[in-house]
């Protein structure tokens, strides 16, 4: 790979700086099942996770314009829900969704989902589409509260850090098992082989998590930094506007 190209697809110019980013270093200790799901697999599933996060974004700015998307019905409904269950709201609408942040000293950059007030705290809020949650994500959101505290120009006092796990699905309505959607994939989970599958509506569930544990966390996120610089030592050792580029 080039090292333009390496450049581009693992960072961001920033500042005049090149800074790696979050979602790159902590891919080093994914479990993503490549050999299980394919290439095209694989694919429809990283697109539909980027339509869900812009359909997230846009309904929290106040935007319908997703909701002309059928797929995406269930989920408008379940972040009704969620957002008057929680008292999610923007405090900043048109800079809290897709934020960029960055820490130069620490050299690494990362995109917030959503920066939020939850209740009487404010803090970030990550939107994962898995159905299940990873360590991976654990190490992102320590990397961005570090960032956003360390960056806060606005006096806001960040408290927490938060996954919003949407699910969507349909379940038969025989033998229960769960047909999870993924744009125009789906994934069956449980039941019986047997059953001729009997497919209710669509419906969508979310998890709300609070992390806790932040310090070491994000202890964990600098060692697969630590790592990841090592795998990629020769690239980095090249680009000439990386701040730790003499200490790989």
């Amino acid at each position: 790979m080039g090292i333009d190209l390496f450049k581009q697809k693992f960072g961001y110019e920033i500042e005049g700086m090149w800074l790696p980013r979050v979602t790159a270093i902590t891919s080093i200790i994914s479990k993503f099942p490549f050999a299980m799901r394919g290439r095209r697999g694989i694919r429809e599933r990283l697109e539909w996770g980027t339509d869900v996060h812009e359909f997230v974004g846009g309904m929290m700015r106040g935007s319908t314009d997703a909701e002309q998307d059928p797929r995406l019905i269930p989920i408008a409904e379940s972040l009704m829900i969620w957002q008057q269950e929680y008292e999610v709201k923007l405090l900043d609408p048109e800079h809290d969704v897709e934020r960029r942040v960055h820490d130069k000293e620490l050299a690494y950059a990362g995109t917030v989902d959503m920066v939020a007030q939850v209740g009487d705290r404010k803090g970030l809020i990550e939107i994962k589409t898995g159905k299940q949650l990873v360590g991976e994500y654990f190490l992102q959101t320590a990397a961005y509260f570090n960032a956003l505290v360390s960056a806060n120009a606005s006096g806001h006092e960040y408290e927490a850090r938060w996954i919003l796990r949407i699910d969507q699905y349909e379940e038969c309505e025989g033998c229960e098992a769960r047909r999870r959607r993924r744009g125009y994939s789906s994934f069956l989970d449980g039941g019986l082989d047997i059953c001729n599958h009997q497919w209710g509506q669509p419906k969508a569930d979310f998890e709300f998590l609070e992390l806790s544990e932040y310090e070491q966390d994000l202890r964990a996120f600098f060692a697969a930094k630590e790592l990841w610089e090592w795998t990629n030592r020769i690239h980095l050792r090249k680009i000439i506007n990386y701040p730790k580029r003499r200490a790989v």
